[in-house]
């Protein structure tokens, strides 16, 4: 069984639809990464005070694993249940590449935007359309397509998912434009994905 180190984060989310997505079982060990003191002694050992992270007991060759981060946990997870990651190779570079702009492009930016609105501050004219190039560029990606790489559910869904769902600000809104608003609607509403945005 996968133990699972994460908190109420986006990267967290995206790891645990994954999981209940590969019906892959885990346990949750909810970590503040902001209290060092709480912090469970397997964790720190780990992981440098950032979550998601995981201990495969059953990693490669049976022997013992442990990974943090968001996108190697997310391709780690893929491999071993063999779902969610494309055989073919031109898919399977594409959908990794969407992997990485999540964690190089999507994260930064949503992260300082989710900074800026719990200050109750307004967002800069400079911010507002760093959001709205990322919502463009996710909407031209996602046009004629049902999920970021085609018509089979990817981790670069699993990726972008709970990061695109989290902005609902007006004036940013993703689901303003039509391709992300139906990628949404249609991740709304398969189960496994609202599980894994339960926990922790």
């Amino acid at each position: 069984m996968i133990d699972l180190y994460t908190w109420s984060t986006a990267d967290g989310h995206c790891v645990a639809t994954m999981l209940e997505a590969a019906q892959i079982p885990y346990r949750v060990h909810p970590v503040d990464v902001l209290n060092l003191q709480e912090q469970p002694r397997q964790f720190q050992a780990i992981s440098p005070n950032k979550v998601p992270a995981i201990t495969d007991p059953d990693g490669p060759d049976l022997q013992p694993l442990s990974i943090f981060g968001c996108a190697p946990i997310l391709i780690y997870l893929a491999e071993k249940s063999c779902r969610f990651l494309p055989e073919d190779a031109s898919l399977r570079y594409q959908c990794l590449q969407w992997v990485i702009w999540q964690q190089s492009d999507v994260a930064p930016v949503l992260s300082k935007v989710h900074e800026t609105l719990d200050a109750n501050a307004s967002l800069s004219r400079t911010l507002e359309h760093k959001t709205r190039l990322l919502w463009q560029a996710l909407a031209n990606q996602l046009s004629g397509k049902r999920f970021i790489c085609g018509d089979d559910l990817t981790i670069a869904d699993f990726a972008l998912y709970p990061w695109i769902k989290s902005i609902q600000q007006p004036g940013i809104d993703p689901a303003a434009l039509a391709p992300v608003q139906l990628w949404l609607e249609q991740l709304n509403d398969i189960e496994f994905m609202y599980n894994g945005l339960q926990i922790p």
